[in-house]
């Protein structure tokens, strides 16, 4: 796969290809982990939410 095919198939170049139901999901995790962090809460083992 060639980055023009990529870049039509993604609309970004070099970005990975996903639906949005995961998109929105992974976005709502790292607001998560976000969070998380802005209270202090990030001290558990790996962060593991």
């Amino acid at each position: 796969m060639n980055m023009e095919s990529m870049k039509s198939q993604t609309g970004r170049e070099g970005a990975i290809a996903m639906s949005d139901a995961k998109r929105r999901t992974r976005g709502d995790l790292a607001a998560c982990y976000r969070l998380v962090a802005y209270f202090g809460m990030d001290d558990g083992i790996y962060t593991h939410i």
